[in-house]
């Protein structure tokens, strides 16, 4: 029984050849050169391989592929011809699916085998078929646990957008408003490149919560700014983070959204070391804090218990091709 995947992830994996090597129990003899012909996968699909005096030899050739099956033919040269047909039936079963792995063919070792059915005389073939089948298994249930994910919030903030940008931009401005920042009082940070513009970098090490890791600001614009994030600790994961400002007459629409792919064995982490199961509540609470200082930066709307006196000076945004630059003006 394997656990519900999705099939067209399973048939495709199957119908492409020249990753049987990584899950079929074939080892990868640096002596075999293989040659793979037709599309990448699916009907027509081929794979030659041969060693250097060509006393191993052979074909494989996808023949059908259909929504719950695939049909290859492999056509042995040397060192004994044969010729024997493999077939994948897939079928839904509780809560997975259950994978047959067949095998027929003109010798007497290869008639009528199926998972399930192997006599005595067939051990050995039952067993790399079993094999194969586990490391399929193992493969394809990697592959769905590679899932993305994509955490969007978003705030309505009484401040034209420039005020908005920057508290982005600035990445020496993110311990105002950015929650995670708060858990680690130690958190060591180190700023490089032109501040508030793309290229600017901010590497942070901290303790086990926020982890050690890198952000950096990829474009700008009036409109948008993406941002990279790449974890080094506690794993290794990438995501990106990107900043949407839409002015709605006095005000700024700000959408944040975070994404990235979970990894094998489906964690992830972000900013700061945030995790998708996390990230929604963090990413109110960053808003919120956003709204209040970017409000309270806006001349005459600032109360007193907002905004100190010779607190932020009003920003500048000047337009450089497709980036902006800020800058604060006295």
């Amino acid at each position: 029984m394997w656990k519900k995947i999705l099939l067209a992830v399973l048939v495709t994996e199957i119908a492409r050849l020249q990753n049987w090597v990584t899950w079929s129990g074939e080892k990868d003899d640096p002596a075999i050169r293989r040659v793979y012909g037709g599309p990448p996968s699916g009907t027509g699909a081929t794979c030659y391989w041969s060693n250097g005096n060509r006393s191993v030899e052979g074909r494989m050739t996808v023949i059908s592929v259909r929504p719950d099956s695939v049909e290859l033919e492999v056509e042995l040269v040397a060192p004994k011809e044969s010729l024997t047909d493999y077939t994948f039936q897939v079928t839904p079963e509780g809560s997975g699916s259950r994978l047959l792995w067949s095998a027929s063919g003109d010798g007497d070792n290869l008639i009528g085998k199926a998972l399930g059915a192997v006599e005595k005389r067939d051990k050995r073939l039952g067993t790399e078929l079993e094999n194969g089948l586990a490391g399929l298994k193992k493969v394809v249930e990697a592959q769905e646990n590679m899932q993305a994910y994509r955490v969007e919030r978003s705030i309505t903030i009484a401040a034209p957008d420039v005020f908005v940008l920057a508290e982005i931009m600035d990445f020496r401005e993110w311990s105002k408003w950015v929650p995670r920042e708060k858990l680690d009082p130690d958190l060591k940070r180190t700023f490089s490149g032109s501040d508030a513009q793309p290229g600017s970098t901010y590497f942070w090490s901290g303790n086990d919560e926020t982890g050690v890791g890198r952000v950096s600001m990829i474009s700008s614009s009036a409109e948008k700014v993406e941002l990279e994030v790449e974890l080094e600790k506690p794993i290794d994961s990438t995501s990106d983070l990107v900043f949407t400002l839409v002015p709605e007459g006095a005000e700024t629409r700000v959408v944040w959204t975070i994404s990235g792919e979970k990894n094998a064995s489906g964690e992830a982490l972000t900013l700061l070391g945030s995790s998708p199961q996390t990230l929604a509540g963090e990413m109110e609470r960053g808003l919120a804090n956003l709204k209040a200082i970017a409000e309270g930066a806006v001349p005459g709307k600032a109360s007193s218990g907002t905004r100190k006196s010779g607190g932020h000076a009003k920003p500048v945004m000047t337009i450089v091709a497709d980036s902006i630059v800020l800058s604060t003006g006295k």
